[in-house]
């Protein structure tokens, strides 16, 4: 039986504290995966996971994938939760604020 799944397969922490989420998208038949491609999405210190997560599943469901899981939004959450510490919001927003006044 083939069948398209999403897998959550890479979840990186950068420096400033935005996570950069890596999905890979598989039509699978059986337990061989026949193709695979990669969905990136990002989220900023003070930037709303679940509604990012949201955003994501809507554009998958647009182009005919399953969503995420529950499980895979659980762990972004929990990464959020440490490494977008109200510290880690405000230096990347006065970041942001420094780099938008330089232009």
């Amino acid at each position: 039986m083939i069948y398209r799944q999403v897998v959550f397969s890479q979840l990186e922490v950068l420096q400033d504290g935005t996570l950069q989420l890596r999905l890979d998208k598989q039509v699978v038949d059986g337990e061989s995966v026949l193709s695979h491609e990669y969905h990136r999405t990002s989220i900023p210190p003070g930037t709303s996971v679940d509604m990012q997560m949201d955003a994501v599943e809507v554009h998958l469901a647009q182009m005919g994938w399953p969503a995420v899981g529950d499980q895979a939004r659980a762990r972004v959450l929990r990464v959020a939760a440490v490494e977008h510490s109200p510290e880690k919001v405000r230096a990347y927003r006065a970041r942001v604020a420094q780099v938008s006044n330089a232009r």
